[in-house]
C-alpha cells in the first residue's frame, strides 16, 4: 500500500496545484494536503472500529487488512 502511494502522490499534489491559477497555488496545496490528512485520520479511524468492534481480533484484523488493500 505505503509503496505505490509514494509513486502517486507526487503526481496527484502537482495536478492539484497546477490546475489552480497561479496566484492559488499555495492554497490549491494547502486544501490538497488538509483534505488528505483528513482523509487518512477518518480511514484509521474506520480501521481501528473495525478490529475493535469485536472480540475476535484475528477475524477483524484479518478484514480489515483486505479492505485497506482494496481501498489503497
Amino acid at each position: 500500500m505505503g509503496f505505490g502511494i509514494s509513486f502517486t502522490q507526487p503526481a496527484v499534489t502537482a495536478a492539484a496545484i497546477h490546475s489552480a491559477p497561479q496566484n492559488r497555488a499555495g492554497i490549491a496545496s494547502g486544501s490538497f494536503n488538509a483534505s488528505r490528512q483528513v482523509g487518512a485520520l477518518v480511514g484509521i479511524a474506520i480501521f481501528g472500529t473495525m478490529i475493535a468492534a469485536n472480540h475476535d481480533f484475528i477475524f477483524n484484523m484479518r478484514n480489515t487488512i483486505v479492505l485497506g488493500g482494496f481501498y489503497f
